[in-house]
């Protein structure tokens, strides 16, 4: 029993240390992957364990198989979440570790602004994701995690068909969450196809948010060697890349300033956060933030504008974890970017 102690603590410990850079409230911070328990529950999983090295007794997950991760995606959404879900071969398979460090700092934005604080605060929150996928996470994440409204927009047949799929099987959190085609917009029609036909004339939002495709041809997308969480042509491409579908986002949202509180998304690459924060502080938007998400080795960037918090309340600290288990805050450093500008950038 004394070994079998010593091994958890040496787990918990090793765990924890390359977890730390998480967002303090996402589940899987503190939390070991239970791989013994999760086997016995989702049977697949155990397919997916491969020797360390030929011959080997020793096993490990097979992150490089998208069968596997998918299968994974599975069981922790069910597990975890209480969500029913299915992905269609080959669309993009999303980590949830990542993915929730994105829905927690939309929940600090929140609550910077003061419109919602979980348990105390009755003003309804919609949130729009714009290009959901066919796996529909950040919806599926909202309505379980916090309860939010969601409206998920793509353009994309098969997207779409999965998405409402989910959604459906899932009776807890359909009347929560609206599966849009953004094509039927006039806006899409008129070539504005981001964030004008994400909403509907005279819709309001609380916040939106974003997984942009990240790569500009079909040869750059398929030079990930670590993992494969798969993705379709048009998950992961665009014309442009990440950089110009953000930025077309960011010049899309000088016309809905009113209708949007926080505008947000995701960049996979830091010289497009760098990109797009020179064109934020060119437009004056008043209040701007970005933060690194860190999950393992990969390293995503969040940025987040909004023409609705002035410059004083956009450099408040976004939250107020100390007393989180194990959580160390980063201080919070001036910008750069902020020598030739009086705006605030902050990096959570």
């Amino acid at each position: 029993a004394n070994v079998v102690e010593v091994r958890r603590r040496v787990v918990q410990r090793a765990w924890t240390r390359r977890h730390r850079h998480m967002h303090p409230r996402n589940v899987y911070r503190d939390r070991p992957m239970d791989w013994e328990g999760m086997m016995a529950r989702h049977p697949a999983l155990e397919a997916h364990w491969k020797p360390v090295r030929p011959g080997s007794d020793r096993k490990k997950f097979d992150w490089n198989s998208y069968e596997a991760t998918v299968a994974l995606a599975k069981a922790l959404f069910l597990d975890d979440f209480g969500v029913q879900w299915n992905l269609p071969e080959g669309h993009l398979c999303p980590s949830l570790p990542n993915r929730i460090n994105y829905v927690h700092w939309i929940e600090d934005l929140l609550q910077l602004a003061g419109i919602w604080q979980k348990g105390h605060t009755e003003q309804p929150v919609v949130g729009i994701d714009v290009g959901c996928g066919a796996n529909c996470v950040y919806a599926l994440l909202g309505t379980s995690i916090h309860g939010w409204s969601f409206v998920a927009v793509d353009v994309d047949d098969g997207a779409l068909k999965a998405a409402k799929s989910i959604v459906d099987q899932n009776p807890h959190l359909k009347p929560l969450v609206e599966v849009r085609d953004a094509r039927k917009s006039i806006h899409y029609l008129q070539g504005e196809s981001v964030l004008q036909s994400a909403l509907l004339p005279g819709e309001e939002a609380t916040f939106t948010m974003c997984n942009p495709p990240f790569f500009a041809t079909g040869d750059e997308a398929g030079l990930n060697p670590k993992t494969d969480f798969g993705g379709t042509m048009q998950e992961m491409v665009c014309l442009g890349g990440e950089e110009k579908f953000v930025k077309t986002m960011v010049m899309e949202s000088l016309e809905l300033k009113t209708r949007v509180h926080w505008f947000t998304t995701m960049v996979g690459k830091k010289k497009t956060l760098k990109s797009v924060r020179k064109l934020l502080h060119a437009l004056n938007v008043p209040g701007l933030r970005t933060t690194e998400f860190v999950q393992g080795r990969t390293h995503r960037w969040g940025i987040a504008w909004s023409f609705k918090e002035g410059v004083y309340s956009a450099m408040k600290p976004l939250r107020n974890d100390s007393n989180a288990p194990g959580s160390k805050r980063r201080q919070e450093q001036p910008d750069s970017s902020r020598k030739k500008s009086s705006l605030p950038v902050l990096h959570d």
